[in-house]
């Protein structure tokens, strides 16, 4: 393997990355004007180059990502990850990874990828360039079951669903309040999510069932159709309604039925609103440990559960978003790890007060986004306190307070 090289997509390289895509095969087959609208929104696609000949291919989707409610942090979720074969087993790919890493900080703060279970090839390459698990979506499924009970089922073609945005806001915000971890529910979400490349590599949308009271959306599920499953893409009801979301459920068992589907399956993350109504119903929630297939390429054996694997771009980026207003510090935080070495989170001159913490990377990069108990990891002493006074300590744990992440298969899309 002579030198490689490594930038940024420009549009003269669409036809080469299109090529390499398709050879490594995600699913169905795309296309130069579909990579090219995909380059239109915010995206960026990191590309290894031997010569004249494209070697690997990383594409990543920017996003506005809640880390906690109310706080906001620029990330970037890498894709279609292609390496071409005569360069696998070489380490191509995670000098790739690495390079784009580093490019990315310019344009994001957090690197997050959905992939499938502990064990699974994905997976091992994500833990090798040291990305750290964040979230476990686990597959709950049902059985497509015939009842001749009549359902009305009031469902939303694909196109008209982008008109429900602002319904769709206020029905989601109202669903999940306390969590985070997704991609921030603005009104243009849907209208990206949906005209999403991903939709394109294997995923039919069906549309979206609805409740309405006076009007009023109180709940919806989005769907969408894979080989012969039903995939909720997402489900909120005002106030997290069980009654509106298992009338929800019903009509949408119906709708497989009438499709002549096998089973409805949905990913969900513990704890969040409905997991216990699944469970009442007769849903099968998947598990992290998985028999391992004879085929590698048995995908659904490796996606009883999805993990949303990350690594931090710039951690004084994301630990000053969680922090409050400089007027209401009057000390500086320094953390040290032996990946980072010593960071400054806040540095005044003249403030003589510290907070002065060591711990793992992966404890610093959960405690930023809010994924770990700052007080219960120092009681574990996984996190040491060097300097630091009792209610500075409680001041940082209150910034960085744990907060439950959500998922939902139209996040990954």
């Amino acid at each position: 393997m002579n030198a490689i090289t490594y930038r940024t997509l420009l549009p003269q390289d669409i036809p080469a990355a299109v090529e390499l895509i398709n050879q490594v095969d995600f699913g169905g087959s795309l296309t130069n004007d579909l990579w090219q609208a995909m380059e239109t929104q915010d995206h960026v696609t990191c590309l290894a180059w031997e010569g004249q000949r494209l070697a690997g291919a990383i594409p990543f989707t920017l996003r506005n990502v809640l880390i906690a409610p109310g706080r906001v942090v620029r990330s970037a979720f890498a894709h279609m990850v292609s390496v071409h074969a005569d360069y696998r087993n070489q380490g191509l790919g995670s000098k790739l990874m690495n390079w784009s890493l580093n490019c990315l900080d310019q344009y994001c703060d957090l690197v997050g990828v959905y992939t499938g279970c502990e064990g699974h090839a994905p997976y091992r390459f994500y833990e090798r360039c040291h990305f750290y698990d964040l979230a476990y979506a686990y597959r709950y499924d049902h059985p497509v079951t015939v009842n001749p009970q009549t359902v009305e089922i009031n469902l939303v073609p694909p196109a008209e669903i982008i008109r429900y945005s602002m319904d769709l806001s206020d029905c989601f915000l109202s669903c999940y309040p306390d969590q985070a971890g997704f991609p921030r529910r603005e009104i243009g979400f849907w209208k990206l999510a949906l005209n999403s490349i991903i939709f394109h590599q294997g995923i039919e949308m069906v549309g979206m069932l609805t409740c309405q009271a006076a009007g009023i959306l109180q709940g919806y599920a989005m769907l969408g159709r894979e080989a012969n499953k039903l995939k909720i893409l997402e489900l909120a009801t005002r106030s997290a309604n069980e009654k509106v979301a298992q009338d929800l459920l019903i009509k949408v068992n119906h709708l497989a039925d009438n499709l002549n589907l096998q089973q409805v399956v949905i990913y969900l993350t513990q704890p969040a609103p409905f997991t216990s109504l699944l469970q009442r119903s007769g849903w099968t929630r998947g598990m992290r440990e998985v028999i391992k297939p004879d085929d590698e390429q048995n995908d659904d054996q490796w996606m009883k559960h999805f993990i949303l694997v990350g690594r931090i771009t710039n951690y004084q980026r994301i630990g000053q978003a969680s922090l409050q207003s400089e007027d209401s510090i009057d000390f500086n935080i320094r953390v040290w790890t032996s990946q980072t070495g010593g960071i400054w989170l806040r540095h005044a001159p003249g403030v003589q007060r510290l907070v002065n913490l060591e711990m793992k990377e992966e404890t610093l990069a959960r405690l930023l986004l809010h994924r770990l108990d700052l007080l219960a990891n120092i009681e574990a002493d996984l996190v040491t306190v060097q300097a630091g006074a009792q209610d500075d300590l409680l001041f940082l744990q209150n910034c960085f307070k744990p907060c439950p992440w959500l998922y939902f298969d139209l996040d990954y899309i």
